[in-house]
This record gives C-alpha cells, sequence and structure tokens, in this order.
C-alpha cells in the first residue's frame, strides 16, 4: 500500500471467499496482525463472513 503497509489476502479456493488476512507495517516486519475469517453466509447473492478472529502474530525468520 502507499504506506508500506503489507497485506496478504489468502482465499477460499471452493467458495472464492476471502479466508485470511496477514498484516504487517512492512515486508521485513517480524509482528503481523492476522484476522481469520470463516462461517461465511449468503446475503444479497453476496458470502460475508460472520465470524472473525482478530490477533497479533509473531513471524518467525532465521537470522545469518
Amino acid at each position: 500500500m502507499a504506506n508500506g503497509e503489507v497485506q496478504y489476502f489468502y482465499m477460499d479456493t471452493d467458495y472464492y471467499v476471502p479466508s485470511r488476512l496477514n498484516q504487517a507495517h512492512d515486508s521485513r516486519s517480524r509482528d503481523r496482525i492476522e484476522t481469520v475469517l470463516g462461517d461465511h453466509k449468503k446475503w444479497n447473492g453476496w458470502y460475508i463472513p460472520s465470524q472473525w478472529k482478530v490477533g497479533a502474530r509473531a513471524v518467525n525468520f532465521k537470522r545469518r
């Protein structure tokens, strides 16, 4: 994104709906925010997640 934030979207390939979103301040950030989406309900022809869990997630990188 323009502000340097990096977002990764993971899609459910059976239903083509988002299942997870990971956000980091930049591509080298060790700490990320993870949002898990679930229990999608059909509304007006769209599948909308009705449950989500948000939390911090630490990413482990090997240092050389």
